[in-house]
């Protein structure tokens, strides 16, 4: 369980491990009038290695994540090229 007021990466410690919450790195993208959208949260920098990769996608805080086939398809092959 996580604490209200703990911060995303402590909730992200408690859920998955300090292995992965030690690796975050913020990524911020600030809104563009040509696309129309904004991106925060954090991705884990190089030296994080997993035997099972583990993909959340939290769209406007949206509780629980998204776990939609297409979108994580989609983004995996950005993620990939």
């Amino acid at each position: 369980m996580t604490q209200a007021k703990a911060s995303v990466q402590d909730n992200i410690r408690t859920i998955h491990g300090s292995s992965i919450a030690n690796e975050l790195i913020p990524l911020s993208i600030p809104k563009d009038p040509l696309f129309a959208f904004e991106v925060s949260g954090y991705i884990t920098n190089s030296n994080y290695h997993a035997k099972k990769t583990t993909f959340l996608l939290f769209i406007n805080s949206a509780r629980p994540p998204l776990h939609t086939g297409l979108t994580v398809r989609s983004l995996r092959g950005i993620h990939i090229t």
